[in-house]
């Protein structure tokens, strides 16, 4: 995983523990702080992306639909409607019922933050 892959804000996992970005700079200087607090600097460190688990879907309000491997926010019909597949990897934003965002290869929570920011959804990931 490459420093630019990621945004200020994301998780991904630094010497095998979650951490948030803090800062981030191209030469590889950047900050991340982990859940208990602890800061780690990425020079020379192990940064690799977060797995998408059910538990964090849970932990973030998505609740699994029956009938699929998929979790939701919302209703189909209301705005917005946000669907994750872990199944297909994959995630689906809809705006009363039409879809207005999807992509592809979602399988980590860096790629699901990203994609959150673009489709514009106000929703910022907890672990």
């Amino acid at each position: 995983m490459k420093i630019g892959d990621l945004s200020i804000g994301d998780w991904v996992l630094m010497n095998g523990e979650p951490a948030k970005a803090m800062r981030l700079t191209m030469a590889g200087r950047s900050i991340f702080r982990g859940l208990s607090g602890q800061i780690y600097g990425s020079v020379g460190g192990d940064i690799s992306p977060l797995p998408i688990t059910p538990e964090i879907l849970e932990k973030n309000g998505f609740k699994k639909n029956g009938e699929y491997n998929e979790w939701n926010i919302g209703e189909w019909n209301e705005r917005p409607f946000i669907g994750v597949s872990l199944d297909r990897q994959s995630m689906r934003i809809t705006y009363l019922g039409t879809d207005i965002f999807v992509v592809h290869q979602v399988v980590c929570v860096h790629q699901l933050q990203h994609a959150l920011r673009l489709a514009c959804v106000g929703k910022e990931i907890e672990l």
